[in-house]
């Protein structure tokens, strides 16, 4: 059974995020697991070394898709892996730096941890004792007693709880700067959650506009009060070995996330290690976008009445004398 410490999402308010591709000196979010140790100078160290090295180079030179999973080493050491380059990022190289970064760090981050997992604004990286690699969603089925018989049918993708532990850790960033003013918030979040949808659908779905990769990007114009407007832009990804239903499935997961953000909140960010999805209102990715809706117009506030309301009259009601309300014995 997965740990429950993997189970848990993180979540973090920001004020700001960076737009930078590159790794930094440091993480927006580390897991290390607590289930179990290894030791220097051991197999699985060299295995991890091994693996984490093999994750940079594939994914960024050989595939030149920016992700990359592997499986190495045999029981108890076998070590499983996998590496995801934000697919927008501009070069080979800079994939590569913020991957080998991850696994430069990883002993000081996570010492001796089996388990870990680094997110940085470029890349994502985890590896692990337990194979953590599949993730499948093709046997979609339900099972009922019907007549005294086990039966067993297909369900649409839209009826069924999946299991997402393939795409643990989950951590999830808030803006808590709101969008002005607050009485458009829910017309705001109605455009932004239209642009998530709209762009989460062509990611899954997409193979063209960037070869071997699921992603999209997405821009949106929102007018509110008066004559001002927020462009909003977002961008999801999901690893480029998923299918479209597993695609759409994990990406479900990480909306519904999105959706408890602060209302009006003008930015936001969910990530797993298979899909992710974010938001800003300020340019945040590299190319132009490849889904555009139309704004939204935030609705005019409601009228003050021309003239107040006549104030309602109260009949007096008689009380009886205090002497009426003896209690007898």
């Amino acid at each position: 059974m997965r740990p429950l410490s993997w189970r848990l999402a993180v979540i973090l308010s920001l004020f700001s995020f960076l737009p930078s591709l590159t790794s930094g000196d440091s993480t927006y979010a580390t897991f290390c697991s607590k289930t179990g140790k290894y030791k220097a100078n051991s197999t699985y160290e060299s295995n991890v070394q091994f693996v984490t090295s093999y994750l940079a180079n594939y994914a960024s030179f050989t595939s030149g898709t920016g992700f990359a999973t592997m499986t190495y080493g045999d029981v108890p050491d076998e070590v499983y892996g996998l590496g995801l380059c934000r697919s927008d990022t501009p070069d080979n190289v800079t994939c590569y730096e913020c991957l080998s970064t991850a696994s430069v760090v990883a002993p000081t981050l996570c010492p001796y941890d089996k388990d870990a997992a680094f997110f940085y604004d470029g890349c994502i990286m985890r590896f692990s004792d337990q194979n953590f690699l599949d993730f499948s969603f093709d046997e979609v089925v339900e099972s009922r007693l019907a007549g005294g018989a086990l039966t067993t049918r297909l369900e649409p993708i839209s009826q069924v709880l999946f299991d997402f532990s393939g795409n643990d850790p989950l951590v999830t960033l808030n803006n808590t700067n709101t969008v002005k003013p607050f009485t458009v918030a829910k017309s705001f979040d109605g455009l932004v959650n239209l642009l998530i949808n709209k762009t989460a659908e062509q990611a899954a779905a997409s193979d063209g506009v960037r070869i071997g990769k699921k992603v999209a990007t997405g821009e949106a114009m929102f007018d509110a009060a008066g004559d001002h407007q927020t462009t909003v832009y977002s961008l999801v990804q999901c690893t480029p070995d998923l299918t479209r239903l597993e695609c759409s499935g994990c990406l479900k997961q990480v909306k519904d996330v999105l959706a408890l953000r602060v209302r009006g909140a003008l930015g936001g960010r969910v990530a797993g290690v298979r899909c992710n999805a974010r938001f800003e209102v300020y340019p945040f990715y590299v190319g132009e976008a490849t889904v555009r809706i139309e704004g939204l117009e935030a609705p005019s506030p409601a009228p003050l009445p021309s003239t107040l309301p006549p104030k309602a009259i109260v009949p007096a009601i008689s009380m009886p004398s205090s002497s009426n309300n003896k209690r007898g014995n």
